[in-house]
């Protein structure tokens, strides 16, 4: 029963963490558009663009992008590819 109480704690600690984190983005975009995302939340570390990939059904896809910080919320930018 201790270890079913000390689970739930950290459970919910590790929770906090996750969902202290909100993305914000258009619902839909055109082809070649360019497509902005707010990040924001406790981050506690800074947001590389080396550590963001775009994918199409499990596949990388090649994105000409960049990562900006605007106070304490970070910001994807991304030229969408043209197909």
């Amino acid at each position: 029963m201790k270890s079913k109480g000390i689970f739930l704690i950290l459970l919910i600690l590790v929770l906090q963490n996750v969902l202290a984190i909100e993305f914000q983005i258009k619902e839909q975009y055109n082809k070649g558009e360019t497509s902005i995302v707010k990040v924001t939340g406790i981050i506690d570390s800074q947001i590389l663009p080396e550590n963001i990939y775009f994918y199409r059904a499990h596949v990388r896809v090649p994105v000409l992008y960049d990562v900006t910080k605007i106070g304490n919320d970070f910001y994807i930018y991304a030229i969408l590819p043209e197909s």
